[in-house]
């Protein structure tokens, strides 16, 4: 999921105004919020071309780097291993708690750390 610099009191909101928008936050988040209707639909529009992060995974004792979709690994360089984090799902509620802070109405967690956009871009790049 990705989580967008966009706010607003309503539900409504025009399609230009939400294309507009910049991604802050990416990540692997479960849809539980969005199924049981805590986070209501908006809107739905086509999928944005966003960047999907780069993993290290461990094989026996050895480093690999694998894209997000598993379709390409390799071996990690020392480098990659120090910049790289491991494949992690988080609850939905991470990001609705990284948005709040964002937008300053709660305080900020280091973990949002890994899931600012930016970090993301910089691992899809990896491979």
């Amino acid at each position: 999921m990705v989580g967008y610099d966009i706010k607003s009191d309503s539900l409504a909101m025009d399609d230009c105004h939400i294309r507009k928008a910049n991604p802050v936050f990416m990540g692997n988040f479960f849809d539980v919020l969005i199924r049981n209707g805590r986070w209501p639909t908006i809107k739905q529009l086509t999928i944005p071309n966003v960047p999907f992060p780069s993993f290290k995974i461990k094989i026996e004792n050895k480093f690999y780097v694998e894209t997000w979709d598993r379709q390409h690994m390799r071996e990690a360089t020392p480098e990659e291993c120090t910049i790289l984090q491991f494949r992690s799902d988080h609850g939905p509620i991470i990001l609705e708690n990284a948005l709040k802070a964002y937008f300053g109405l709660e305080p900020w967690e280091p973990v949002f750390d890994t899931l600012k956009a930016e970090t993301v871009v910089k691992l899809s790049k990896v491979i």
